[in-house]
């Protein structure tokens, strides 16, 4: 598909995508889009920066202790203070979900732990897929495996689930920034690739 600047970026800046979760996955996704001139974010976290997510997540040292939802504006203001970006700082769950992503395009998975990744799974395949929102989900980062190994993986027309679909924090303690990066990048893109109706 063969698509102008002009076209990409108007499109891109008409769209609102909400990132759950904000950590090596969420706010990596988060700093993707605003360099590709997203126009909207919705990030919601409840969680403050620590030291050791400085590993593999978009924060400072100087922002430990702070707020991942106001350091994450923060840094996406310093790179694009054209996107619009809305916090929420609290813990979604099966009840909120739907109300804080009820004005968005797409939504992007990005927790950390097993059951939280079902639960929004569940909440967006039966309460928001019908209204055509879309979810890119990941599973399978942890480690130090093959880049290769992470893959795009069409659930159908409305999510999405990036991966190695196998490694898990439990069995491979050890997060990367390159690993997981890569998870977050390919959500980035896969994102990108429906707002602009490549997909």
């Amino acid at each position: 598909m063969i698509i102008t600047k002009e076209i990409f970026y108007g499109k891109m800046k008409l769209a609102t995508v909400g990132i759950a979760g904000l950590g090596g996955l969420g706010s990596n996704v988060a700093i993707a889009l605003a360099r590709t001139g997203i126009g909207k974010l919705i990030l919601v976290d409840f969680d403050c920066v620590e030291r050791t997510n400085l590993n593999r997540q978009q924060y400072l040292l100087s922002q430990v202790g702070k707020l991942k939802t106001d350091s994450l504006k923060q840094n996406i203001f310093e790179i694009n203070p054209e996107v619009e970006v809305e916090i929420n700082n609290c813990k979604l769950d099966a009840i909120n979900i739907p109300i804080v992503f009820e004005n968005v395009d797409i939504i992007a998975e990005c927790f950390d732990k097993a059951d939280a990744k079902a639960m929004i799974t569940n909440v967006f395949l039966n309460e928001l897929a019908h209204k055509g929102k879309k979810l890119v989900a990941a599973s399978g980062m942890a480690g130090t495996g093959r880049a290769d190994e992470i893959k795009t993986l069409i659930q159908n027309e409305n999510f999405v689930l990036v991966g190695d679909g196998k490694s898990d924090i439990e069995d491979e303690p050890i997060l990367t920034a390159s690993r997981v990066g890569i998870v977050a990048l390919f959500q980035a893109n896969q994102i990108i690739r429906w707002i602009i109706g490549d997909d």
